[in-house]
């Protein structure tokens, strides 16, 4: 329908005895060719909630992210806002961050242990439940990779609490 609202696919025809949407006659061509470009646009894209479920992250962990501005989104041209994120910035994210979970799975150890190591090392999150109120510790990997030593010294810690 915004198509044809914003003139991207013309009417070419209308139909008698029907309502006025489904009477309208749009060229066909043209509406596979949008349709097409819509496709080939929504893959190379993923929804925040989409986005949520490839992190393995609650939904409302993704859009914090977006509102934070450490995750990047566009907004798709539809009635209502509907943000999406492409493939590249996902891998990009994950290329820059990593979450506390992920790194304290890595160094069989609990996330709280690793946390109060990478504390008194004076490595701090950039994102999580005291820092911004977000659900999940996030570190910036470049702050990790300064400091090599901290990881290859964690032993496995009897405090499994998260």
């Amino acid at each position: 329908m915004n198509a044809i609202l914003d003139g991207r696919l013309p009417v070419i025809g209308r139909l008698t005895g029907l309502s006025l949407i489904p009477s309208l006659v749009v060229d066909a061509d043209r509406h596979l060719q949008l349709r097409d470009e819509w496709r080939a646009e929504h893959s190379r894209t993923l929804s925040v909630m989409e986005v949520a479920e490839a992190m393995a992250v609650k939904q409302e962990v993704a859009y914090h992210l977006v509102r934070q501005g450490l995750l990047h989104t566009t907004t798709a041209e539809t009635r209502r806002r509907n943000q999406r994120v492409a493939m590249q910035q996902l891998q990009e994210f994950k290329t820059e961050y990593v979450w506390l979970r992920d790194l304290a799975q890595g160094a069989h150890t609990s996330p709280k242990h690793l946390r109060a190591l990478l504390d008194q090392e004076g490595i701090r999150p950039i994102s999580g439940p005291d820092v911004d109120g977000c659900r999940q510790t996030l570190f910036r990997r470049a702050c990790l990779q300064a400091r090599p030593a901290i990881l290859g010294t964690i032993s496995p810690s009897e405090d499994v609490a998260t």
